[in-house]
């Protein structure tokens, strides 16, 4: 395991304002790593970020099949690098190895699914009588923000993310 992970904002890994936290292995007490803790100032760089594609229409604009492959890809990235991921999320929370596998294996389901519906977003038309017709797309609001638990981050990372790329 790597000993000092990094924040990604804006396309970049990058240290945290406020200095590092310390990873603590549950099970041990044992020090496992240090994380880039983020301040307010890396916060406000990430939503800048995330709003500048958002404007941009980059993701927006893309065919709903393109976006689709694209969460599928992220799915699978999960389920190729699951040997990697799921015996860091067991020394990081305390689970049992199968459980973190689990949660792996259901965030990428999560991916999955999304990825597949990305094609199915469809607005509605409503006919309002002569020489009227009304209609409806979907569009995506703006940047949003999660708290994510720490027992299953993969998961409700996951959870969130996949819906709104697709």
């Amino acid at each position: 395991m790597k000993t000092y992970w990094q924040n990604y904002i804006d396309g970049a890994w990058c240290d945290g304002g406020a200095g590092r936290i310390d990873v603590i292995n549950p099970g041990t007490g044992e020090k496992l790593a240090e994380q880039a803790l983020a301040d307010a100032g890396d916060v406000d760089r990430a939503v800048m970020a995330a709003r500048r594609v958002h404007m941009s229409g980059d993701l927006s604009d893309l065919r709903p099949v393109e976006r689709g492959r694209m969460v599928q890809a992220m799915g699978r990235f999960l389920l190729d690098h699951i040997d990697e991921i799921a015996p860091v999320l067991t020394l990081e929370q305390g689970k049992p190895l199968w459980e973190a596998r689990i949660e792996v294996e259901g965030a990428a389901r999560y991916f999955e699914y999304y990825g597949n519906q990305a094609e199915t977003v469809e607005g509605r038309s409503i006919p309002l009588g002569k020489d009227y017709f009304d209609f409806t797309t979907y569009e995506p609001f703006g940047v949003s923000a999660q708290i994510i638990p720490w027992n299953y981050p993969v998961e409700m990372t996951a959870r969130s993310l996949s819906a709104a790329l697709a």
